[in-house]
C-alpha cells in the first residue's frame, strides 16, 4: 500500500462528541470548533440529539405543547430517557446520531456509506455513559469528546433567563427553582435504569475545556485540534502533566470499588507525592505484589465496609421491627428480606441515603491521604502545593488536606458521597474562578484527559526535524488527524446500526425505516 494512499485514508472523517451540564453554551462551542476546523481544511456538520428526538414522528405531539423553555428541556430530557428505555439500552440515541451522520453523507455526496475526506461531525450532546462507550466503539481514535464546564451558579442563571425570555417576562429570579430542578434532573435520572447521567458521562472526556470569553476558549480549542493533528511542539501544561501522572498511580490500586490516584506537587510541577487507595501495609506505604505483608481486600474476599454497612441497617431493621413500627406484612419478612428491601432491591427505600454511603469503616487508605502519609513518611513539606486527585476528595480526606497546607485541589471525577463542600464552606472554595486567597481552592481539571495523554503528546509519527537538523515546517492546512486506520471498517457498523434501528422503529420513536437514498 502507497504512502499516498495512507495518506487519503489519514484525511478521513473525524467525530467529535460534546457534553456539558444543562445551562452550557454548546452552541458556541460547536461554533468556535467549525471555524477552527475551517482553518485545517475540514468541513463540518452538526448532529443535534434534541432536535433528533424532536423530529422523530412519534414524538411530535409532546415536543410541540411544551409551555415555556423549562418545560422543552425537560420534554426532550423525558423523551431521551423513554428512548433509551423502551430500547433497552443507554446507546439508543447514540444509535440514532449514527444514521443522522450517514443521512448527512448522502445530503452531501449521495453516498451515505462513503466516507468524505476531511469532514467532521459535532455530536451535541452526550447524555449517558453508554452513548460514549458506544461512539468509541464505532468510531475508535476517530472519535473526540470534549467536556465542557460551566459553574453551576452561571448556568442557573442561564437558564432562569431563557425561562424568562421564553415567558416575556423581565424576572428572572422567579424561575430559578425551575432551573435548579433541571439541573438536578440533568445531572443523573433517578428510578431509570437508562435515564440521562452527564454526571458519569463528563469525567469521561478526551478533552476538558472550561467556559470562558471566546477568544480564549478558542485558543484552547485551537491547541486542542493541533495535537490531534500531528502539530510536533505541544508539549504538556503542569496541569496535564500532573493529572496524567495521579491517573497513572490509581491503576497500583485493587479497591474492590473504584481506582483512585492523587499526586501532589510544588508551585514548579516538580512532583512531591503521590499515592493510590488500597489497604496499607505495616512500616508505612502499600504493598506491592508477592510480598508476605500483603492484606488487602481482595485478599480477604469481602470488601469490610459493606459488611459493615450491611450489619449497621440491619440492627436498626430489627430494631424498628421489634418495637412494633412496621405494618403485619413488613413485620414478617426475615432480617435478609428487610436488608434486601432496604438497600439492594430495584426499589430500595434507602438507595442514596446517607447511611447506605458511610464512608467511614473501609480499611482502603485513600488516595489524598496515601500521598500526604508518602509525604509525611519522607519528610517532605506540603505548605502552598497542588493537590491533584482523579476524584473529588471526600469529606474525610478534606481536612487532612486543608490541614497539610495543600493551597490547591485540581480533580475530574465528582464524587456524590463526598460532604467536603458543606462541611468546609468557609475553610474551601469550590470552583471559585480565579484562585481565592486564604482558602483552599477546589477546581475542576482543565486540558487533555489522561487517556489521551501519551496518543498527543507521544512523538510517534511525527516529525520535529528535517534531514538538515533545521526545525520543521508544519502546516496546519496540509495536516490530518494522527488516528491509526488502515481502512474505515466503521461504515459497515454503522449499517448494522440502521439495520437495528428499522427492526426496532416504534421503540425509536419512527414511523418508516431509515432510507438513506
Amino acid at each position: 500500500m502507497s504512502d499516498k494512499h495512507l495518506h487519503k485514508l489519514r484525511d478521513s472523517e473525524i467525530f467529535i462528541g460534546l457534553v456539558g451540564a444543562v445551562g452550557t453554551d454548546l452552541e458556541l462551542v460547536s461554533c468556535i470548533l467549525e471555524e477552527e476546523l475551517r482553518k485545517f481544511n475540514y468541513g463540518s456538520e452538526r448532529v443535534v440529539i434534541s432536535q433528533l428526538i424532536s423530529d422523530l414522528p412519534r414524538w411530535h405531539a409532546e415536543v410541540a405543547s411544551f409551555a415555556d423553555a423549562g418545560d422543552r428541556i425537560e420534554k426532550l430530557m423525558d423523551l431521551g430517557d423513554t428512548i433509551r428505555e423502551e430500547v433497552n439500552g443507554g446507546e439508543a440515541l447514540a444509535m440514532l446520531s449514527i444514521a443522522n451522520i450517514q443521512e448527512i453523507r448522502y445530503k452531501l455526496k449521495e453516498k451515505p456509506e462513503v466516507p468524505i475526506q476531511r469532514q467532521a461531525y459535532i455530536i451535541k450532546s452526550c447524555k449517558t455513559v453508554e452513548e460514549v462507550s458506544f461512539f468509541r466503539k464505532v468510531y475508535g481514535k476517530s472519535f473526540l469528546l470534549i467536556s465542557v464546564y460551566a459553574p453551576r451558579s452561571e448556568r442557573l442563571d442561564v437558564l432562569a433567563q431563557k425561562i424568562a425570555d421564553s415567558k416575556s417576562s423581565d424576572d428572572a429570579e422567579q424561575f430559578k427553582s425551575q432551573a435548579e430542578d433541571l439541573i438536578e434532573k440533568d445531572l443523573k435520572t433517578k428510578g431509570k435504569k437508562f435515564g440521562q447521567d452527564v454526571q458519569n458521562t463528563f469525567p469521561l472526556g478526551d478533552f476538558f475545556l472550561r467556559m470562558a470569553e471566546k477568544e480564549k476558549m478558542r485558543g484552547n480549542l485551537s491547541r486542542l485540534l493541533e495535537l490531534w493533528f500531528g502539530y510536533p511542539f505541544h508539549t504538556p501544561v503542569k496541569d496535564e502533566h500532573a493529572m496524567f501522572l495521579a491517573n497513572a498511580a490509581s491503576l497500583r490500586s485493587s479497591d474492590l470499588s473504584r481506582q483512585v490516584g492523587a499526586v501532589i506537587v510544588n508551585p514548579e510541577g516538580d512532583l512531591l507525592a503521590m499515592g493510590c487507595n488500597d489497604v496499607p501495609k505495616p512500616g508505612g506505604g502499600l504493598p506491592w505484589p508477592g510480598e508476605t505483608q500483603d492484606f488487602r481486600d481482595f485478599q480477604l474476599g469481602v470488601d469490610p465496609s459493606v459488611t459493615m454497612k450491611e450489619r449497621m441497617i440491619n440492627e436498626i431493621l430489627e430494631k424498628l421491627k421489634n418495637a412494633g413500627w412496621f405494618n403485619a406484612e413488613i413485620a414478617k419478612k426475615t432480617s435478609t428480606e428487610l436488608l434486601e428491601d432496604a438497600i439492594y432491591s430495584d426499589s430500595a427505600v434507602l438507595d442514596k441515603a446517607r447511611i447506605s454511603s458511610i464512608l467511614e469503616f473501609g480499611r482502603v487508605v485513600h488516595a489524598e491521604m496515601n500521598a500526604i502519609t508518602d509525604a509525611a513518611k519522607r519528610g517532605v513539606e506540603l505548605k502552598g502545593s497542588s493537590l491533584y486527585c482523579t476524584t473529588f476528595p471526600c469529606h474525610m480526606c478534606a481536612r487532612h488536606v486543608i490541614s497539610s497546607g495543600i493551597r490547591e485541589v485540581v480533580f475530574i471525577e465528582p464524587y456524590p458521597k463526598s460532604r467536603t463542600e458543606k462541611l468546609y464552606k468557609h475553610i474551601i472554595k469550590v470552583d471559585g474562578g480565579d484562585h481565592t486567597p486564604h482558602v483552599v481552592n477546589f477546581k475542576p481539571f482543565e486540558g487533555v484527559s489522561p487517556n489521551r495523554y501519551i496518543d498527543f503528546f507521544s512523538m510517534e509519527g511525527k516529525k520535529r526535524k528535517d534531514k538538515h537538523g533545521k526545525i520543521y515546517e508544519w502546516e496546519k492546512s496540509k495536516s490530518f488527524p494522527q488516528v491509526d486506520m488502515i481502512s474505515p471498517a466503521y461504515v459497515q457498523i454503522e449499517t448494522l446500526v440502521l439495520n437495528q434501528i428499522n427492526a426496532n422503529l416504534y421503540h425509536f420513536g419512527l414511523e418508516s425505516d431509515i432510507k438513506c437514498e
